[in-house]
């Protein structure tokens, strides 16, 4: 059934990371009960008169880390105004013309799995950094983007930390 959804990928790659909806609630509570493994702080410029965008990342590990570490960074976009289908909906009535969409994945910075962030174990009290630039499609609307910068196990792609940022507006 749908919807299903991954909760930090736990589970993957054995195929028992996918959920459904039903059980996201628990499964969440579950997540925010851990400690923090590390403490991601992170600044994004944005310049409206080039489009340019800059994403600087501080990764603090809270704890020691077993192994070696990615970074991700997407762009994401709310209000987008298109077509959906809701199987909630009679037969006949399913196909909305002027859906909202919440949440549209529009770019990833660094590629779908990122790049490494360290190479091995991390130790507690180690600092890891990133920098990512990037030129923002016309056909965003920059006042409805995001920015989602994920830190993930290299091996096993579990989410240990993520952190969403509205982009400013500098002129």
């Amino acid at each position: 059934g749908n919807p299903n959804g991954l909760i930090n990928r736990s589970g993957y790659p054995q195929q028992t990371q996918v959920k459904q909806f039903t059980s996201w609630a628990t499964l969440v509570n579950e997540e925010l009960a851990k400690p923090a493994t590390l403490r991601l702080s992170t600044k994004v410029l944005y310049k409206d008169s080039t489009r340019t965008l800059r994403v600087n990342t501080r990764s603090t590990f809270l704890a020691d880390y077993p192994r070696a570490t990615r970074i991700v960074v997407h762009i994401t976009e709310d209000s987008i105004v298109d077509w959906q289908t809701d199987y909630r909906l009679p037969s006949g009535e399913q196909d909305v013309e002027n859906y909202v969409h919440p949440h549209m994945l529009r770019a990833t910075l660094n590629g779908y799995l990122g790049e490494t962030l360290t190479a091995s174990a991390a130790s507690s009290g180690q600092i890891a950094s990133a920098y990512f630039n990037y030129e923002i499609p016309t056909k965003f609307k920059v006042e409805h983007c995001n920015i989602v910068v994920a830190i993930m196990d290299a091996e096993t792609y579990e989410i240990i930390q993520v952190k969403e940022l509205h982009i400013p507006h500098q002129n």
